[in-house]
């Protein structure tokens, strides 16, 4: 969340350095504007140091204690009780994050997960946000059911929780700047899973790319004819679990076939839980790694024309 630019002094007390806020980071986490933080220094409500260039640091006893004595708190969307996840973000502890954020989805409301998961997201930028906390959330859920510890009730309603709230964050995060190219983004039939296909939606718009949503369980022969109407560049699969394996591989060859005839690139993510396919193609667990290799397509189409 910090970017630092490290002098070998700097290296050498590298934690002394993640003790101190700027004031754009403080904004940022607190929700307010960096007028306001700037104003709350001045007179005198919240401590700080100067660097030798004249510039704020906040200490983070300081911030803390800060919040506590004026609930300050309730303007970054949490109550009292939750101070300490503003030091998770801090000090960048995805794992405390991703436990903190699972405990929201069970036993918090829909808003207060929806405002947990924005202050994520601003800390630390979209793309970290999914592939180093929410997934690791979500992996935990899964398993939590798995296990017979929760109900299926309790997994459908936490997963509810998180579906609502990328929807609504997901103009907030919208970029301004748009892009013409379209991706279709669906799962195959039997593949009910809609959280995965909602977070790429989320990250391509965010990238201001032209996203057709179709959503999960979709038979292959109107995903067909969805890239035959709409004709996009990229058609992408999420494949979280798989029932019949020789289906989802003869369907994966036949939307291949029918992208290439349209010069369209499938893509294909997930765990792939269940009975794992042979396919000749990357899968991708990972979605920087997605976003890498879509971004190297695009480039290479560039250089082609």
């Amino acid at each position: 969340m910090l970017k630092h630019k490290l002098s070998f002094l700097a290296i050498l007390s590298f934690k002394i350095l993640k003790m101190f806020l700027k004031t754009k980071d403080l904004a940022k986490i607190l929700g307010v504007s960096e007028a306001t933080i700037k104003n709350w220094s001045r007179e005198g409500l919240l401590k700080f140091h100067k660097t030798i260039g004249g510039h704020r640091r906040f200490p983070i006893e300081e911030i803390v204690k800060f919040i506590k004595d004026n609930k300050i708190i309730d303007i970054a969307g949490f109550s009292n009780a939750d101070v300490n996840t503003l030091t998770y973000i801090i000090f960048e502890d995805y794992e405390e994050l991703s436990k903190e954020l699972l405990n929201y989805m069970l036993n918090k409301s829909q808003k207060e997960v929806e405002n947990l998961l924005k202050i994520i997201l601003f800390s630390f930028g979209v793309i970290k946000a999914f592939d180093l906390i929410i997934n690791k959330s979500l992996f935990e859920l899964g398993l939590l059911w798995e296990k017979g510890e929760i109900s299926v009730d309790q997994e459908h309603i936490a997963s509810s929780k998180i579906i609502e709230s990328i929807i609504n964050l997901k103009n907030l995060f919208e970029t301004k700047k748009k892009r013409k190219i379209k991706f279709v983004i669906t799962s195959l039939e039997g593949d009910i899973h809609e959280i995965p296909l909602r977070i790429i939606d989320f990250i391509l718009t965010y990238e201001g790319y032209n996203v057709i949503y179709v959503g999960a369980n979709t038979p292959y022969s109107d995903i067909i004819k969805t890239i035959e109407r709409e004709k996009p560049k990229f058609l992408i699969i999420s494949a979280v679990y798989i029932v019949d394996k020789r289906k989802f591989e003869k369907s994966i060859e036949i939307l291949d076939k029918s992208c290439k005839e349209i010069n369209c690139i499938l893509f294909i993510g997930g765990p792939m839980y269940g009975k794992k396919p042979n396919l000749n193609k990357k899968i991708y667990t990972s979605y920087r790694e997605l976003l890498k290799d879509i971004k190297k397509q695009l480039y290479k189409r560039r250089k082609r024309k």
